[in-house]
């Protein structure tokens, strides 16, 4: 799991150290004084999601490490991706103003 803070605070959300193991893999909570709780299913890619046929009920974002094509939401639920795959080439995604703006959404 994603235990380094830096990389937390950038998602806005505490992270669990350890996956519940079912679906959705995480529970997390925003930094804010609400503490809302956010249901994350964690994928390699996000275009997982769909291969896994997962119930979007359950879920409010889908945190992959790779995103493969323009997509920015699965069935209405954002993907936030480390990485997204231009042609051949992964490009980081952290740090874009695109991340930013839909973490604040």
């Amino acid at each position: 799991m994603l235990r380094n803070d830096w990389i937390q605070r950038k998602l806005g959300f505490k992270l669990p150290t350890t996956s519940n193991g079912r679906f959705p893999d995480i529970t997390a909570h925003t930094y804010d004084q609400y503490k809302t709780k956010i249901e994350v299913e964690v994928e390699y890619k996000a275009e997982h999601f769909i291969i896994h046929k997962h119930n979007t009920v359950y879920c409010d974002l889908i945190l992959s490490f790779i995103r493969s094509n323009k997509n920015t939401n699965i069935s209405g639920i954002p993907i936030w991706s480390f990485y997204k795959r231009i042609k051949d080439k992964l490009i980081y995604t952290l740090d874009e103003d695109i991340f930013d703006q839909n973490r604040r959404k």
